[in-house]
């Protein structure tokens, strides 16, 4: 079961996905958004630099509804094992993550 903070961040997730896919025609085919919709590698709707856009109105969204600063771009993220940007849930996931230690 998902639990209402992971609902809130992927619907900021999906959001953001909305938000770049009224900005190109392309991305437009993505009929639905949910949590196995991938962001990087091989099956991934964006470009590079799309998915810095996308990264960044996330972060943006997240600090709006939590008042948290978070970074989905720092070392801790790139070096990850498992990517957290493999799909919404994997991201959604990792935000929650972050969320919880700068909470403590």
């Amino acid at each position: 079961m998902i639990g209402n903070k992971q609902t809130e961040v992927i619907e900021i997730i999906k959001n953001a996905f909305e938000e770049i896919m009224e900005l190109k025609e392309e991305y437009r085919k993505l009929k639905e958004i949910n949590e196995i919709t991938p962001i990087f590698g091989k099956d991934a709707l964006f470009d590079s630099m799309d998915l810095v856009y996308f990264l960044v109105t996330v972060e943006e969204k997240v600090r709006n509804k939590y008042n948290v600063s978070i970074s989905l771009t720092d070392e801790k993220a790139m070096s990850q094992r498992n990517t957290p940007f493999k799909n919404v849930k994997t991201l959604s996931e990792y935000i929650i993550n972050i969320l919880e230690e700068k909470r403590e």
